[in-house]
């Protein structure tokens, strides 16, 4: 292999690496529910500065996103916003963080949640009270049956969504005029079973209340 064909090989996985941290990085601000400029911002304010005028931000986060330049002065804020390893970012590393690995394997949780979980263990004491709770033996079965309930909801909403859309897409092609799908209604699922579903999740719900107040000891919040 010539010198040129194995530099270009050599900056193909360069790219290819670069491209894959891009999309590392939307993703971990996706999840925390932040815009470019949200994200900028906080950068700034992690090092306990302040934007210049007429600086936004949006650029910077945008080209890194991209897979272009990524300071390590950003990506070590980046580090401790999203809190994740410097390794995930740039490396790709399997876990957010080492230590994940094997609650991941334990647990079967994703990287999404273990993080979600941390973070709230940092800022909301009693949610992750209250969740302890819900996951032991008295209440773990009443719990994880009201969140199959919101599941199996969820996914008729979805289906519904997904056989109506495709019935616009058939009628349009035989010529049916339907400017806006969103003023489209067809129910392809009787009413009776999307309310049996949310009278399962309020009986349920009140179930679940019920032995939380009896069985959750507030004193140790």
């Amino acid at each position: 292999m010539s010198n040129n064909e194995d530099e270009n090989n050599q900056t193909k996985k360069y790219k290819s690496l670069n491209h894959e941290r891009g999309n590392r990085l939307t993703k971990l601000r996706e999840e925390k529910n932040l815009t470019q400029i949200e994200l900028y911002n906080k950068i700034k304010e992690f090092y306990g500065a302040k934007p210049k005028k007429g600086d936004n931000g949006k650029q910077t986060i945008s080209t890194a996103e991209c897979g272009g330049t990524l300071s390590v002065k950003n990506a070590i804020a980046m580090s401790d916003i999203f809190g994740v390893s410097l390794d995930y970012i740039y490396l790709g590393a399997n876990s957010y963080k080492p230590e994940y690995d094997e609650i991941k394997e334990l647990t079967g949780l994703s990287d999404g949640a273990l993080n979600t979980l941390e973070n709230l263990k940092k800022s909301d004491k009693t949610f992750i009270f209250v969740l302890n709770k819900l996951l032991e033996p008295k209440l773990s079965t009443d719990f994880v049956t009201l969140l199959h309930s919101f599941f199996d909801y969820f996914n008729l909403k979805v289906k519904t969504n997904e056989i109506t859309n495709e019935y616009i897409k058939y009628a349009r092609s035989r010529g049916m005029k339907i400017k806006n799908s969103d003023d489209f209604s067809m129910e392809f699922y009787p009413k009776e079973r999307e309310y049996t579903c949310l009278y399962k999740i309020s009986t349920e719900t009140k179930e679940l209340a019920d032995k939380f107040k009896k069985y959750g000891d507030k004193n140790e919040i």
